[in-house]
């Protein structure tokens, strides 16, 4: 009850499913992943007496991204993030250990709700359309790593990992089967791995970008907005920021605070995280306008991890008092 009191008032503490994190792991065979980075999307194997999980992370921008250049954008973040490994200088030895042992790199995304917006979609509609994107991304991020490893060699543990075994991100090619769009591209790419190898153990990974996305001109991570519009008040004068594409998509833009959350797990959970070998920054917004116990937020916990989501960074949540109808039902 405190923890879940915690969580509505504070968005405290962040929830870390270790269970799930563990069954698809990749180097499950020379260890365990017992805990994340602070904002939950990135982990692997470690021990603090020898080897500290090092972050390696770019996102790529789904806002100015077109589907026929995201071949070359996955492949160039592999690239960025393995070259990052070698001009890296770790502060502590355990570190720079981990990183030559495991190799952990995590590109991930942002402007995934101006994708949306763009495509005539919000989070209610187009969940088969993310499925589809993030299962793109994930080909060719791999088949990047796999490609890399024939230029440069395989990360050390290779041969005692999943990769070596023929599972691709953690699954076996029956979920390939059963669950691309293209089954053959996985297969040829599996049996490539097992006879060359993989560059890097671990490959993606979804930070929240709450901060760099502003840099980009794009909405966060892969979640809704927070608002269509909103107003700068440190600026001199009062400037309005409006999300990217708010003249072409405005209809398509939903704000968090008013989309059942329980449908953001879903889509993390089966759209998004199967594709994502380590882990998703999701966070949840919960309007306290529309009657929220703690019960709730208890079910909404309980339902992420049985869609195999592999935690919750912030539980935000919306003051009373606020009129929802001010942005979302003007044009």
């Amino acid at each position: 009850a405190k923890v879940l009191e915690s969580r509505q008032q504070k968005g405290l503490p962040y929830l870390f499913f270790k269970y799930t994190w563990n069954k698809y792991n990749p180097n499950k065979d020379t260890g365990i992943i017992y805990c994340t980075n602070l904002c939950i999307e990135s982990a692997s194997n470690f021990s603090p007496d020898n080897l500290i999980h090092v972050c390696n992370l770019v996102s790529i921008n789904y806002a100015n991204v077109t589907e026929t250049e995201l071949e070359a954008v996955c492949t160039a973040s592999v690239r960025i993030l393995d070259n990052t490994i070698e001009i890296t200088e770790e502060p502590v030895t355990e570190a720079s250990r981990h990183n030559s042992t495991y190799r952990v790199i995590g590109v991930g995304s942002m402007g995934l709700a101006d994708y949306l917006a763009l495509n005539k979609h919000n989070y209610n509609t187009g969940k088969q359309l993310i499925n589809k994107l993030f299962e793109q991304q994930a080909y060719y991020c791999t088949k990047a790593s796999a490609d890399l490893a024939i230029e440069r060699g395989s990360f050390n543990l290779f041969s005692k990992s999943e990769w070596s075994k023929g599972y691709l991100i953690g699954k076996s090619l029956t979920w390939f089967k059963e669950n691309s769009s293209n089954y053959e591209r996985w297969e040829v790419l599996s049996k490539q791995i097992q006879f060359t190898g993989i560059r890097n153990s671990q490959i993606s990974a979804v930070a929240p970008n709450t901060s760099s996305s502003l840099l980009q001109g794009c909405a966060a991570s892969i979640l809704p907005i927070y608002s269509k519009l909103y107003f700068d008040k440190n600026s001199k004068g009062t400037v309005p920021i409006a999300a990217t594409y708010i003249k072409e998509g405005f209809w398509y833009y939903q704000e968090q605070k008013d989309v059942d959350q329980n449908i953001i797990i879903d889509i993390v959970g089966t759209a998004i995280q199967p594709w994502i070998d380590t882990g998703i920054s999701m966070e949840l917004v919960i309007n306290l306008n529309n009657g929220i116990t703690k019960k709730d937020i208890a079910d909404m916990i309980v339902n992420a991890w049985k869609k195999e989501c592999k935690g919750i960074y912030y539980i935000r949540s919306i003051t009373k008092g606020i009129d929802n109808n001010c942005i979302s039902c003007t044009n």
